[in-house]
């Protein structure tokens, strides 16, 4: 079943709607309800991005808040967009459109469509599969107020203890953002894309936010064009100050060609060109999604509060590539808790987080090969549990002990219904543990030290090995240690980390099938690196412009994987991501709303091979910011990328030792040029 555009409008466009109709319904002399005081706000089940910061600061590693005026300052057609900037996350587009290579740590660091070892949520609830898949291409960033990202182990307290952590989109409601938005953005290679957004709350402790949002766009290269129709919203019930439920709907359709990669001769001659053999079977990964998600908050006493979720989603997939049509129906259905208990111990201050999370998922797919015409049809399935504990004890004055245990079970099964076909089923179990400090040096400024593990089972499309064994389980042992510092005029964290890797998963692409992969476990490897990254705002009253501010941003990410005595491939950098990355810009903002500023974006070499014998080279891209802020509810921005025109591969497939006829090169965007308004009111 695919959601058609006019049914889907006919289904949100009443809901989209219910506030410009209540607006005009609102008589001109109006009649307040009387107004209660309470001696602490209602509970919610989602935080403001002002909690959610204090949030971050409690926990002994790296993280970062990326608030809504950062995910709307200019394009935000997908989360590279928005997480450009974020220190240790990679978030490239692979082939210009919403399909992402997505990396924190190095996780999954050859597996280049989808993500996986990073989990992504919708304010606690995961939306990614029950597998461990994320489909990038499904997650839209304008449909979120504020952005959590937890590196790494950091985010054991949502209960994701995997090598990249966890990203956490918090959604709007009714009572956080502006009554009507309409939103617009359009630009080069025929990008367009359009949000209307309304939300409204009432006497009746109800709230509600809506949006619909269309995009097209024709890509820079042949067989790149892309559309899609989105809606979110949710409801809230707020049945008194301890008690609030709130209701989730999701409803996608996404169309994604699919160029494929390029040899570093044909990426020489023509950028924009298509692998003819993708260009020929028109190939394409068409997404369509329907999620419901229900949370229950209360708070049973204080400000201790507990969180009950549920979700259930049904996604459907066309996926026509070079070696096979492959089409696929995946239904999941998952249940969380959460509950958060203020106290002391022994005297001592004590936050004591425990939850749990229970998702199931079963994938039917059929795949026809191109060449044989042998069709393998597969009844996947999949489950895991998992209960953690997080606590923090306030050891001193200006010290915090961070305790964390989580326990994981892991059920993953490829049950293959044709005959000569590999299958198999596995249970994982585990334990991932975690200790941490965090000392105020002074005030706004901490110290903050961990150690952790964390355990990876693989995704069902990983659990078959390239000689046809079952796939181990991954783990890595992490020590961290950072400083951050948080002021009005000046926030900035600086982490450095080592993890050692057993039994990494790593995927290379299969010679004989263009796009697919075979998979393995590596013995041993190492994940190590530097995060650094900081925001700085300088008043220009010296320059005798008291209304004027300097702003300068700045993100660096150092990033050293490498094999540790591996016999066939000794101590090589692990292929897949390049090993520095940066930006840097600097905004002048003037006092009449208006704004620009250069932005620099910085990448060295990536090998593309297992090998090391080859690499995509380092280049710089130069930008540009601009815009204007009216101060009455319309604002402007002009987006301007790689201005220089400078020819690069944004990411790189994987093989095991590249030659002159290996597919490994994805162009990234050419100059282009964006621009938007947006009016709230």
């Amino acid at each position: 079943m695919r959601w058609k555009p006019t049914l889907l409008a006919a289904t949100v466009l009443p809901w989209l709607t219910t506030p410009a109709l209540a607006a005009a319904e609102t008589p001109s002399r109006m009649t307040l309800a009387p107004i209660d005081v309470v001696d602490r706000a209602p509970v919610s089940t989602r935080p403001s991005a002002e909690q959610a910061a204090d949030e971050l600061r409690r926990i002994p590693g790296g993280t970062t808040l990326i608030d809504e005026a950062r995910i709307r300052r200019g394009r935000a057609a997908n989360l590279a967009d928005v997480l450009d900037d974020a220190p240790g996350v990679f978030a490239r587009s692979r082939f210009g459109a919403d399909e992402l290579r997505l990396s924190i740590r190095g996780s999954g660091i050859s597996r280049t469509f989808n993500t996986r070892g990073i989990r992504l949520l919708r304010d606690g609830l995961p939306m990614t599969e029950a597998d461990g898949n994320t489909r990038t291409q499904l997650i839209d960033p304008l449909s979120a107020e504020h952005i959590s990202v937890y590196r790494g182990a950091n985010a054991l307290g949502w209960g994701a203890s995997t090598l990249g952590g966890a990203i956490n989109l918090t959604s709007p409601t009714g009572y956080s953002v502006a009554p009507r938005t309409l939103r617009a953005e359009a630009g080069s290679f025929g990008y367009a894309r359009a949000q209307a957004r309304g939300a409204w709350n009432g006497a009746s402790d109800l709230d509600g936010v809506a949006a619909l949002s269309l995009s097209r766009e024709d890509g820079f290269r042949s067989q790149s064009a892309q559309q899609s129709l989105r809606f979110y919203g949710n409801t809230g019930i707020q049945h008194d100050e301890r008690r609030q439920t709130r209701i989730h709907l999701d409803l996608q359709d996404s169309r994604l060609d699919l160029p494929g990669s390029l040899t570093r001769q044909e990426f020489r001659d023509d950028p924009r060109q298509a692998d003819p053999a993708f260009r020929d079977v028109d190939a394409a990964r068409d997404l369509t999604l329907a999620r419901l998600a229900i949370q229950h908050g209360i708070r049973l006493r204080a400000e201790d509060q507990l969180q009950v979720g549920t979700f259930v989603q049904d996604l459907r997939m066309d996926h026509p590539l070079p070696f096979a049509e492959i089409d696929s129906s995946q239904q999941d259905i998952g249940l969380s808790l959460r509950h958060v208990v203020h106290g002391s111990l022994l005297g001592m201050d004590t936050r004591f987080t425990w939850g749990g999370l229970a998702v199931t998922g079963r994938e039917r797919a059929t795949q026809e090969n191109r060449f044989t015409g042998a069709v393998t049809r597969r009844n996947n399935s999949a489950a895991t549990v998992e209960v953690y504990a997080d606590n923090s004890l306030a050891i001193g004055p200006a010290t915090r002990l961070v305790t964390s245990l989580q326990l994981s079970w892991a059920d993953r099964e490829e049950d293959v219904r044709t005959a000569n076909a590999p299958e198999g089923r596995r249970i994982y179990r585990g334990a991932s543990p975690r200790i941490g400090l965090i000392h105020e040096l002074m005030p706004g400024v901490q110290a903050f030290s961990n150690l952790s593990r964390s355990l990876e089972p693989p995704i069902n499309g990983e659990l078959i090995s390239e000689d046809g064994e079952l796939v181990r389980q991954q783990r890595a042992d992490t020590a961290e240690l950072g400083l951050r510092g948080d002021r009005p005029d000046l926030e900035w964290e600086v982490v450095v980390y080592r993890a050692w890797l057993r039994n990494e998963i790593l995927l290379v692409e299969d010679p004989a099938n263009p796009g697919d992969t075979l998979t393995g476990n590596a013995d041993r490897s190492i994940h190590q690196g530097i995060e650094l990254g900081g925001r700085w705002r300088q008043d220009l009253g010296a320059l005798n412009r008291p209304d004027d501010a300097l702003e300068l941003g700045l993100s660096y990410t150092l990033n050293d994987f490498r094999f540790r005595r591996d016999p066939l491939w000794g101590g090589n950098r692990i292929p897949g991501l390049p090993r520095h990355v940066g930006q840097l810009e600097a905004i002048y903002r003037a006092g009449n709303g208006f704004h620009a500023g250069p932005v620099l974006a910085v990448s060295s070499r990536t090998p593309v091979d297992f090998a090391n014998t080859e690499t995509a080279s380092a280049y710089v891209l130069f930008g540009l910011r601009a815009g204007f802020d009216s101060g009455k509810g319309w604002r402007l921005f002009l987006d301007g990328r790689n201005l220089t025109d400078r020819r690069h591969a944004a990411t790189t497939g994987i093989v095991a030792r590249a030659d002159a006829s290996s597919r490994v090169y994805n162009p990234g965007s050419p100059r282009s040029v964006y621009g938007g308004v947006q009016w709230d009111w």
